[in-house]
């Protein structure tokens, strides 16, 4: 465990979570890749101020067979949950169904972002994204009350405190409520698909240690950047 802890782990999460033993982990928040974002021009800042480069258009999210996918890394994933631990999973509206059927999840929460909604006469607008709770055993949150309905602005590119940086990003402030209130100090959180890294980002500043694996060698980079960000 302690050679992958505190580490951006590039590769396929398929082979690289054979590395940490079963029941290893205390905590699980990831957006994992669910079909909505094809073949996405990627953009990422080369480093943490203006500067930003084009990268060649890369398939972000295209599947040969979906839920045979989904099924397969959700089974790896969830054998590294210690027992009375939880487990957060980003999801899709598109896809609810297939989701809940997957995942069986013990609750659906939501987080609804009003700063990116976008007027349509024809449809409701996407103003929310579901967020799967599985739990493990019998886990506990912190005390106090906990809404199911949560509101975390969704991350700008002209945001400063949380700038965005590529195009599925999650609010820092959202990631790090869930750890605070899932998680103690010392803990370790697996995310076994990082993208901007914000699991790593948020679990630095609340004295968590992470467990994090990435394929997209662009997404490292600003893993990186954002990491020793935290340092400085």
């Amino acid at each position: 465990m302690d050679e992958v802890l505190n580490k951006v782990l590039q590769g396929d999460c398929l082979v690289e979570l054979l590395k940490l033993t079963d029941e290893s982990v205390d905590l699980i928040i990831t957006d994992p890749p669910y079909g909505v974002v094809k073949n996405e021009r990627v953009m990422f800042y080369s480093n943490l101020k203006n500067r930003v480069e084009k990268n060649s258009v890369v398939d972000y999210d295209s599947f040969v067979d979906f839920r045979k996918f989904t099924e397969s890394w959700f089974e790896l994933v969830f054998r590294k949950l210690k027992k009375d631990s939880f487990m957060y999973v980003f999801w899709s509206q598109k896809y609810l169904d297939l989701g809940i059927s997957v995942f069986h999840p013990n609750r659906v929460i939501i987080n609804h972002y009003p700063n990116s909604m976008v007027a349509n006469p024809n449809h409701f607008i996407y103003d929310y994204e579901p967020i799967f709770v599985i739990e493990k055993g019998r886990p506990k949150l912190s005390k106090g009350k906990h809404s199911s309905v949560l509101r975390f602005v969704k991350p700008q590119s002209n945001f400063k405190k949380d700038k965005l940086y590529i195009p599925t990003q999650k609010s820092l402030d959202l990631v790090r409520y869930l750890i605070s209130i899932s998680s103690k100090k010392n803990d370790v959180v697996l995310d076994c698909f990082m993208g901007a890294g914000t699991v790593a980002v948020a679990c630095k500043q609340l004295d968590r240690r992470f467990v994090g694996v990435e394929k997209n060698p662009y997404y490292c980079e600003i893993i990186q950047r954002r990491l020793d960000e935290q340092d400085k």
